[in-house]
């Protein structure tokens, strides 16, 4: 358990610091390859932060849990499990709501968030057995 739990903390760390530099460094094609609209200057500001900082700041919880282990990476994982689910749940809907073709990245945003809820829930539910 304690393997499975730090490969899927530093694949956290890994996945949340690619997209959050992708989006800091790269932001007009970040965005449009989400689906959004040209980003006006004061947009940009709210896009950089949640987007980038917000990504990186995951990036730093799940770096630190991996590192230090036991209960920080416990806690982590009950992060990811109420991180992802809720995301997988809305943009699963969202996308059956919308009925028409989304863009690449937001299906691949929506399987890694599925398989994340996935492997967060199996690994909470084999800590409390």
């Amino acid at each position: 358990m304690t393997g499975g739990l730090t490969v899927f903390l530093w694949a956290n760390a890994v996945l949340y610091a690619g997209f959050g530099l992708f989006c800091l460094v790269r932001p007009a094609k970040a965005s449009g390859a989400l689906g959004l609209c040209t980003i006006r200057p004061r947009g940009l500001v709210e896009f950089l932060t949640v987007y980038g900082g917000m990504q990186l700041a995951f990036a730093a919880f799940f770096t630190q849990a991996a590192l230090r282990g036991g209960t920080a990476a416990v806690e982590a994982l009950w992060f990811a499990v109420c991180l992802y689910v809720p995301l997988a749940l809305i943009r699963w809907i969202s996308i059956v709501r919308m009925r028409q073709a989304m863009p690449a990245l937001i299906l691949l945003l929506g399987a890694m968030e599925t398989l994340m809820a996935g492997f967060a829930l199996g690994l909470a539910w084999a800590l409390l057995a």
